[in-house]
């Protein structure tokens, strides 16, 4: 009897001590708060509606249920009628981040329907297949989404040395830009998630912004291949480490003579190398198992035209950053005060501007300029994290002549173009707006003046579905455990 007392009571303390340190470690701060709640009203449930979509998505059906990469039979099997037949021009990124959503996702639902098997018969077999799948999709997206905006205001936090919260630029990215399109309306495009690892690129940029050791460079360079793995363009934007890799060579030049400089040299070049062909190597398997040859087959040199770059079709046509979105032009302006602010450094501003013009003119020289059917200048997302920049400054410049004005001024421009934003987010998308109108038309300033009343409120007073609520539940508990996680290294970080 007094062994049996003992046990319980140090399975009771044993309890108690692991309740404790789960809650101790267990964090959600508002703005995981804030974006769920925003994903409670803004999220409909499983949705899939661009071509652009059915075929990165068909890649990770393909390598699951398939075992290849053959999409077109399944692309076939999608309960959407006409899908239009290319040759698969779609990076293998988005499979490959949306895989741990799915493998997590499929083993709840084998455990679940082990359980309770009663569960197969209470949903249509569409639903329980391609519905579960587009969802499990949906939920990586929605949760890159999540990391990127966290990352990205650490990352503006560390440069500016807490001089100003970047809740303003936070809020401007989420509510008044394409991603709040591409997260919630098109989220099987890859995007939200170029985006989530462009900030990671931002957040090493401005942790390392000095001399490179052999283990950042790794680092970053395998950033990197991922980032281009889920877009190529991404690739350019290894300029912004151009003021690290100058200081790191200069370093190395002055402390060896020039035979003895070339080793090091050489090495991190290679090293640099290897570390990108890794991270980049699933896309080169991809291209050798569809086409026989590790190379893109759908673009040619005829689909550029180098020498005559359209910009203004880019940032003013028909999906044009800065008509579309007219608060970018804050943040290029912003970008300006790097070379007139004294406590600013100007190489930075230079490298900024550098890769949003490169990504620029990469679009204005392609064949279609504007984007085809585009909730304003999509290409342009991966440059988001680097145009933060631009709006923080400006932010910080006004903070220095009156806070509080400041502050009033920017709550009326953001609420101005957020809701206007949100008009066409909800204007222009599935599945109570008209989707096509991005295909058929430049925006239109009439738009706003011919408010659909009804589609409003069917947009953003939330229903839920089954499926809407699970996903839910797997972004939350996503979530708790990044925000946790983030928290707790943090915390280690200064003890």
């Amino acid at each position: 009897m007094y062994y049996n007392m003992e046990f319980k009571n140090k399975l009771l303390n044993f309890l108690q001590f692991s309740i404790g340190k789960i809650g101790s470690f267990l964090h959600v701060g508002w703005f995981e708060l804030f974006f769920f709640v925003c994903c409670i009203i803004i999220y409909y449930g499983p949705t899939c509606y661009s071509l652009d979509g059915y075929y990165y998505f068909s890649q990770l059906i393909s390598i699951f249920e398939d075992g290849d990469l053959d999409i077109y039979n399944n692309l076939a099997n999608f309960p959407v009628e006409n899908i239009e037949i290319r040759v698969n021009a779609w990076s293998i990124g988005p499979a490959i981040f949306w895989a741990p959503f799915y493998i997590i996702g499929h083993l709840a639902f084998l455990i679940a329907t082990s359980i309770f098997p009663s569960l197969i018969g209470m949903f249509p077999e569409e639903l329980l297949i391609f519905g579960l799948d587009v969802g499990l999709a949906n939920l990586g997206t929605i949760f890159y989404a999540y990391l990127g905006f966290k990352i990205l205001g650490k990352a503006l936090n560390k440069y500016y040395n807490k001089k100003i919260s970047p809740i303003f630029v936070l809020l401007f990215l989420f509510f008044c830009t394409p991603i709040i399109y591409y997260t919630f309306r098109l989220p099987l495009m890859a995007h939200t998630i170029s985006f989530f690892l462009v900030s990671v690129l931002i957040y090493l940029w401005v942790k390392w912004h000095d001399l490179l050791t052999t283990k950042q460079i790794i680092l970053i360079f395998i950033t990197l291949g991922l980032a281009s793995i889920v877009r190529w363009q991404n690739l350019l934007f290894v300029v912004i480490f151009l003021p690290q890799i100058k200081k790191t060579i200069t370093h190395w030049r002055t402390e060896r003579t020039f035979g003895k400089f070339l080793k090091p040299l050489f090495l991190h070049i290679t090293i640099a190398f290897l570390s990108f062909l890794i991270a980049f190597s699933p896309q080169l398997i991809a291209w050798w198992l569809q086409f026989g040859i590790p190379i893109p087959q759908a673009h040619s040199i005829s689909d550029f035209n180098f020498l005559n770059p359209n910009f203004y079709e880019v940032w003013f046509g028909r999906h044009g950053l800065f008509i579309w979105h007219p608060l970018f032009i804050l943040c290029v302006v912003g970008l300006i005060f790097f070379f007139t602010q004294k406590d600013l450094d100007k190489f930075d501003g230079i490298v900024l501007i550098l890769a949003f013009i490169l990504q620029s003119y990469l679009w204005s020289i392609w064949v279609s300029p504007w984007a085809y059917c585009s909730f304003g200048m999509r290409g342009l997302i991966g440059c988001f994290p680097m145009l933060s920049f631009g709006l923080t400054n400006i932010i910080l410049i006004g903070y220095r002549k009156n806070k509080k004005i400041t502050k009033i001024i920017l709550g009326i421009i953001f609420t101005i173009f957020s809701l206007m934003n949100l008009y066409l987010f909800a204007f222009l998308g599935a599945p109570y707006g008209d989707p096509t109108l991005r295909c058929e038309s430049p925006l239109k300033i009439e738009w706003f003046f011919q408010i659909d009343w009804e589609m409003l409120k069917n947009t953003f007073i939330p229903t839920f579905p089954f499926e809407k609520i699970a996903i839910l539940s797997g972004l939350g508990a996503f979530i708790i455990l990044a925000s946790s996680l983030i928290n707790y290294f943090e915390i280690r970080k200064f003890q």
